[in-house]
């Protein structure tokens, strides 16, 4: 009755603002206040205390979480896209999923158990650097995934690999924490981004790294995925320091950093996994391997850390400040 009376009489009735009102704020739900809050500790509780399954051990370390979501018109830019800003927010809550996924059941076992532990402080973990690429545009309410997983780590920093990727456009093989959800299948041939040519279903692609921490003292990456059970026994006489060349080389100049970088891409490609014919096992020495073969790339985001020495400060002037 009040949208006739409004086309009868050409009054806008309170009740209609309202109507206007709620549609408004249900297609941009994802952008009211507190929502990203929600969207970003959800995964703690839900893993913490509604989900049953775990990850199945180190076989889990480097498999992707996948989450969904849409870019509301308050998300976009002046080109009626997505925002470069808002992919930032979308990662917060993709990396969440995975963290939640891999270490909510284990928080207790690596916070501080001894009374010399309590005195350092809780167990915690911070975002130390985030990079992000943009390949392809977003348009308006376009569904994507984010399909997240651990790309490498060093001794101090845990590297996450994000890929933004039109929705649909591609499965894995299966999903461990979820068989009923079917999946791709064992697929031999060629797939479209497999080699050297990117996969262009991939919309853009973040690095991240995370440090874990007991109160201001760093907990080793190794320490604490050993303690969250996703590494398997390490040899005897063996540590990470002798397995890691290439992480004894990250420590050079920027501009050795810069010259390695280059070719880092290729390079992680050219190192394929090799398991024993006939078994599905992760044991150190794959794990290790597939470490390397993504600190190739994790390397380059390593050497931002080089970027503050190039900060001018009092030492140069400045066109201005606005």
């Amino acid at each position: 009755m009040e949208v006739l009376n409004f086309f009868q009489h050409g009054s806008i009735p309170g009740g209609l603002w309202g109507l206007l009102v709620l549609v408004f704020v249900a297609l941009n739900l994802k952008n009211l206040p507190f929502v990203w809050h929600i969207r970003l500790f959800a995964p703690l509780f839900r893993h913490q205390f509604f989900s049953r399954s775990r990850p199945h051990g180190p076989s889990s370390l480097f498999q992707p979480v996948i989450c969904t979501s849409r870019s509301p018109l308050l998300e976009c830019d002046y080109n009626l896209h997505k925002s470069n800003s808002t992919y930032f927010s979308d990662l917060d809550v993709a990396r969440s999923q995975l963290i939640s996924c891999l270490f909510t059941k284990y928080f207790d076992t690596l916070s501080a158990t001894s009374k010399e532990d309590r005195q350092k402080g809780s167990f915690s973990f911070a975002l130390g650097t985030v990079t992000c690429q943009f390949k392809r545009e977003i348009m308006p309410y376009q569904k994507y995934e984010m399909w997240t997983r651990v790309l490498s780590w060093d001794r101090k920093w845990l590297y996450l690999v994000t890929h933004i990727v039109a929705a649909r456009k591609v499965k894995p093989r299966s999903y461990t924490l979820q068989p009923w959800k079917k999946g791709a299948g064992n697929i031999s041939v060629q797939k479209p981004g497999d080699g050297i040519e990117p996969n262009p279903a991939i919309l853009a692609t973040s690095i991240a790294r995370y440090v874990f921490k007991r109160g201001r003292v760093t907990i080793p990456v190794d320490t604490t995925l050993t303690a969250a059970g996703l590494l398997p026994p390490k040899p005897d006489g063996i540590s990470m320091a002798q397995t890691s060349t290439l992480e004894a080389k990250s420590t050079s100049t920027s501009t050795e950093r810069s010259a390695a970088g280059n070719d880092a891409t290729k390079t992680a490609k050219e190192v394929p996994l090799k398991p024993e014919p006939g078994s599905d096992t992760w044991d150190w020495r794959r794990i290790d391997e597939e470490r390397l073969r993504g600190w190739r790339i994790a390397q380059l985001v390593a050497g931002l850390d080089s970027a503050q020495e190039v900060f001018t400060g009092d030492s140069q002037p400045a066109i201005g400040q606005y």
